[in-house]
């Protein structure tokens, strides 16, 4: 994982479903380097990503605001 705050880079580990899921995706989709893309076939810009995870809080009825940053933690929270 890169960071943007100069911390310590650091290693997530993948499980077996997630990899395989990947595997999948590059099968279907051979021509793409990305696992999301942009409409011009590009990597997603970090505001975009941004965007997307505040608009599914708020399409999930959240009753709080969301952002991308809540995601980091997420295996720790639901399976530590």
């Amino acid at each position: 994982m890169k960071r943007v705050k100069k911390g310590t880079p650091s290693t997530h580990p993948l499980y077996s479903e997630e990899i395989r899921a990947l595997r999948k995706l590059q099968r279907d989709y051979p021509a793409s380097p990305y696992v999301f893309q942009s409409s011009r076939h590009g990597p997603l810009a970090l505001d975009t990503v941004g965007g997307i995870v505040e608009s599914a809080g708020e399409l999930a009825g959240l009753p709080f605001p969301v952002h991308a940053h809540m995601l980091s933690s997420w295996n720790g929270i639901l399976f530590g």
